[in-house]
């Protein structure tokens, strides 16, 4: 499954590349309304997993290969100039957070964090990067090629070998 969410962020904006037009903005992937559950406000913001959780779900339990999943989210950023009672799912700066945690055999995790800042006006192309897409094994969005890491194959890599 592959969800274009700056793809989706062009169509929900396209009023702001004209002059006067309204400042762009993503709450429209963290409202609920684009088929997955809306954002929710986090209840410690100190730890990374609990802002992940209280993203909005884009994508669950999607398979990589080999026994390997992944899962997106997608929260707000604290907004600047901070937004005193605007709920979760309102971006107000144009500044969102995309989390994805991979899992796979033997509980093993990786995790990533990455801040979007989106900005459309008349002068620029808004079409989305795509060089990335389909880089997987065999130009497919899947990790087929994926294998566990042990010390042998770290060994290869010329990597330290005595990791036991």
């Amino acid at each position: 499954m592959q969800l274009r969410i700056s793809s989706r962020f062009v169509t929900w904006n396209q009023l702001s590349a004209i002059p006067g037009g309204p400042s762009p903005t993503w709450t429209r992937a963290l409202d609920g309304t684009q088929g997955v559950s809306a954002a929710t406000t986090v209840a410690s913001p100190g730890k990374w997993i609990n802002r992940f959780n209280s993203g909005a779900p884009w994508i669950v339990n999607a398979p990589l290969g080999n026994g390997y999943f992944y899962n997106v989210r997608v929260w707000n950023n604290a907004d600047k100039p901070p937004a005193t009672g605007v709920p979760a799912q309102t971006d107000t700066d144009g500044l969102i957070v995309v989390g994805a945690i991979a899992t796979g055999p033997k509980n093993s995790r990786a995790a990533i964090e990455v801040v979007l800042h989106g900005t459309i006006d008349n002068s620029t192309s808004s079409a989305a990067y795509t060089a990335q897409a389909g880089a997987g094994a065999g130009k497919n969005y899947n990790a087929a090629d994926v294998n566990a890491i042990s010390s042998t194959n770290l060994a290869s890599m010329g990597t330290n070998a005595n990791l036991k």
